[in-house]
């Protein structure tokens, strides 16, 4: 594994952890008025909801735990997720469906459109855009707090039992490897004075 791998790796976890990180900063998915953008093209909870829904969530989990990473990046995925983890535990989280409203920038509309209909398509707003004068700043999402915490929960406890499973995958190959060399060195201890005696 190079630094390249390593680089890579760093991207794929920036954005996976972004889902819990961004739970955390919105009082549990609730308050999005103080979370900023993503980029121009999508505002931070679009993404965030977009990406619970549509399995991107899932996908960036499954692309960390890719074969090639799980032997060499254990401890960088730890000291990454660890933290985010038990922050997470330790919230107070309502429960609950809750109503959350989420704003949009109205100048940006435009850029705004072709992801709110999605999410609108979806079933993740309940507000139907009719056409262009039906602009709006406030949106509703029905969610429920709670469930969405255990799902990044879940989400971040399979990448680290993976990354943790594959380190005692590799111990205990290595105990195994060693006892083979043990049993070895044993055999050759006993057959080596018969030797010197056939000489």
């Amino acid at each position: 594994m190079n630094l390249k791998d390593l680089k890579h790796l760093n991207t794929l976890l920036n954005d996976f952890a972004w889902f819990g990180q961004t739970f955390l900063h919105t009082g549990t998915g609730l308050e999005w008025n103080t979370i900023g953008g993503r980029d121009y093209f999508a505002t931070a909870w679009m993404e965030f909801f977009k990406g619970i829904n549509d399995g991107t969530y899932y996908r960036l989990a499954e692309a960390i735990t890719d074969a090639p990473y799980v032997s060499h990046f254990r401890k960088e995925v730890e000291e990454r997720l660890n933290p985010l983890l038990a922050e997470l535990e330790a919230m107070a989280v309502e429960q609950g469906l809750h109503k959350i409203k989420v704003h949009i920038d109205v100048g940006k509309f435009k850029s705004y459109e072709t992801k709110l209909k999605q999410l609108s398509a979806d079933g993740i707003i309940f507000d139907i855009i009719q056409d262009d004068d039906d602009i709006r700043d406030t949106y509703f999402i029905d969610g429920a707090p709670d469930q969405i915490r255990s799902y990044i929960m879940h989400g971040i406890k399979g990448v680290i039992d993976r990354y943790t499973s594959a380190e005692q995958e590799k111990i205990r190959g290595l105990e195994s490897r060693l006892k083979e060399l043990e049993t070895e060195l044993q055999e050759k201890k006993l057959f080596w004075p018969c030797r010197m005696l056939g000489a």
